[in-house]
């Protein structure tokens, strides 16, 4: 679970925006309910006692539940498989602190197993939820982590095996030096007459005369 305090304060309802007077130009023209309506991230808004008030049709789509079965009753009434998780503990925490929470979490129970990232903060009614279902991204990244692992681990394979080649070839190398050096050497060093010739020469060879002395 990858939990984040959000150091803001949400204390704005998007739905009861609609009750104020209109701005007189511009974006903020569109009623919030309808911008809430049009994300492609699930939301939902409960009162401070947790029962839901406003549920978009992206959490209709990601949660696989109608509104009109959800809105109206307490969340944990609508949802009770969500009682005792850590979603339950952050958004009681939120209500409790009016402080942002972010946290990405898997939730294994079905029908709604899944990993979701959250985003959950206060608003004047009670509590405001945003969140996307992130399994496949998840799923993705551990696919991505596992090639890169596995990636690093051919290219040090690959490095270890090159590091061996050179090491053998500066030996063979060295050898074949030694070779080389051995077969010039081989002639006279197998020749009986030859190694006489080589001794015979160093006998002829005239004595060193001592310089006179005064």
């Amino acid at each position: 679970v990858e939990i984040h305090i959000v150091p803001d304060r949400l204390i704005h309802d998007p739905i009861a925006a609609d009750c104020a007077s209109p701005p007189s130009t511009g974006f903020a023209e569109v009623p919030a309910s309808l911008l809430v309506e049009q994300m492609s991230e699930g939301f939902f808004a409960t009162t401070a006692d947790l029962v839901v008030t406003v549920f978009n049709g992206s959490a209709e789509r990601l949660l696989g539940r109608r509104r009109q079965e959800i809105v109206g009753r307490g969340l944990f009434e609508a949802f009770p498989e969500v009682q005792g998780s850590v979603f339950q503990e952050h958004y009681e925490r939120v209500l409790r602190t009016r402080e942002a929470l972010e946290l990405e979490a898997y939730f294994g129970v079905a029908p709604y197993a899944n990993w979701y990232a959250v985003r959950a903060f206060p608003i004047e009614a009670g509590l405001g939820v945003l969140f996307r279902v992130t399994t496949a991204q998840r799923a993705a990244q551990t696919e991505l982590d596992t090639y890169r692992q596995n990636l690093e681990a051919r290219v040090a394979e690959r490095t270890r095996e090159l590091e061996e080649a050179q090491a053998a070839l500066r030996q063979a190398e060295r050898l074949a030096a030694i070779g080389t050096l051995a077969a010039g050497l081989a002639p006279e060093l197998n020749n009986p007459n030859g190694a006489g010739a080589l001794a015979a020469r160093k006998q002829r060879a005239p004595p060193t005369t001592p310089p006179p002395t005064a």
